[in-house]
């Protein structure tokens, strides 16, 4: 028992699931998303002035699943090994299991995230028969054909390395999936295709289906990756200007400190909704613009707390002894105001990592943030408002993803809270 509990801990079934679910049931998908990337890189490398054409922005989520398949190979190997010096890092950090279940839940949410290409079960754009798939309730059973392309033409007098790119990139591009109710619905009919050209399987709508025959879990699934990945560059980007302009402000203070003050200032009096209306009228509606939006409308809280921080460090005897030895503004910054604002930096990042992507998909649920057909939890629920009463599963199963990783970003910074005022 003790053996079982050293070594089969949560992270360690967490990730060994995953990673045997991917080899056991996608690893045709991932074997082709790793001979993409690494003949992509070599075509790049031997062939520079190509690169532009061999470039392809669509397949980049094969590639990140891909790579994070192998990480996530070589982090199970590294749990097992450094077993007991992890568990005493994470209950050094976390010390409240509610903080520790916080961090797990965002650790899925990203795994998921990256993963999605792999553990969605059909392409979140993919339409079934309208006539026995729309709207279908979950846990519903139906059939799914996909159709794998042929190898395209004109390989025979392509390199070894072209041949293997352009073909990986063919399987994992041009697939078709169609499923329907109707085992016998699933080959067009009427077409030369061979039939070892499709493979036919059962398919369980797990979460049901939505108005276009679209699969619920599998749109949910790539709106992880959309909500989450809008929401950690939306972060990233407000903590670094709020974290840059806080430093500013607390470590000159007089003229610059108020100069800045008052931009935050001006920027906090501007209601949130006003300044995204008319940064999306200006600028337009898409993914990179939202980010933008999101980063514009969250630095200021930061910006204030690092300033805060700063005031107090900026007296202490190691920032005095730091200046009197003729140390640099920037030197003091990063090796002595930096490492101490950090705690408090990290807190308020994952904070506004929360806010952030309850705003996009609030945003998104008013038409304002990611549009359809791209899939995002915001935009699910959205499309859902017509039929909340006779489809309800619609909109529940993208808000209950969205409450979990909100209630797991509180729980982490209720763990962060305690540590910092222990320290």
């Amino acid at each position: 028992m003790k053996l079982f509990i050293k070594y089969f801990n949560f992270p360690t079934l967490l990730i060994g699931c995953v990673f045997l679910y991917i080899t056991l049931f996608k690893f045709t998908l991932i074997k082709h998303s790793l001979i993409s990337f690494f003949f992509t890189l070599l075509n790049i490398i031997f062939s520079p002035r190509k690169a532009g054409e061999i470039w392809n922005s669509a397949l980049i989520e094969y590639w990140a699943a891909g790579l994070t398949y192998i990480l996530l190979g070589i982090a199970l190997l590294l749990i097992i090994l450094l077993n007991e010096k992890l568990s005493s890092t994470l209950s050094g950090y976390f010390q409240r299991w509610s903080s520790l279940i916080g961090f797990y839940g965002v650790v899925i949410f990203v795994l998921i995230s990256l993963l999605a290409p792999v553990l969605s079960p059909v392409n979140p754009y993919a339409q079934g028969d309208l006539a026995t798939t729309r709207l279908v309730n979950p846990f519903t059973h139906g059939t799914m054909t996909v159709r794998i392309p042929p190898p395209p033409a004109g390989l025979e007098e392509k390199s070894w390395i072209e041949k293997k790119r352009r073909t990986a990139n063919n399987y994992l591009l041009n697939r078709i999936t169609r499923f329907t109710r109707s085992a016998h619905d699933t080959i067009p009919s009427g077409q030369n295709i061979p039939e070892e050209e499709y493979q036919t399987s059962s398919i369980i709508f797990l979460l049901g289906t939505d108005s276009l025959a679209r699969d619920i879990l599998s749109r949910i699934i790539y709106g992880t990756r959309i909500s989450v990945g809008i929401g950690f560059a939306a972060t990233l980007i407000a903590m670094s200007l709020g974290t840059f302009i806080g430093l500013l402000a607390g470590f000159f203070y007089g003229i610059t400190d108020k100069i800045l003050m008052r931009i935050v200032d001006l920027f906090i009096a501007i209601p949130a909704i006003f300044l995204v209306i008319t940064l999306v009228a200006f600028l337009g509606r898409s993914i990179t613009v939202l980010i933008f939006i999101l980063a514009a409308a969250g630095w200021m809280t930061t910006a204030r707390l690092v300033r805060a921080e700063v005031l107090k460090l900026r007296e202490r005897e190691f920032v005095l002894a730091a200046k009197l030895l003729g140390a640099s503004w920037f030197g003091i910054f990063r090796s002595h105001l930096l490492p101490n604002v950090l705690p408090v930096i990290l807190t308020g990042a994952v904070l506004q990592l929360g806010n952030v992507i309850l705003a996009e998909a609030a945003l998104s649920f008013l038409g304002l943030g990611t549009q359809p057909p791209i899939p995002s939890w915001g935009n699910i629920i959205g499309e859902a408002t017509p039929y909340l009463r006779t489809a309800w599963w619609i909109a529940i199963f993208p808000g209950l993803a969205l409450s979990m990783f909100v209630i797991s970003a509180h729980l982490i910074i209720e763990g962060a809270q305690e540590k910092i005022q222990s320290v």
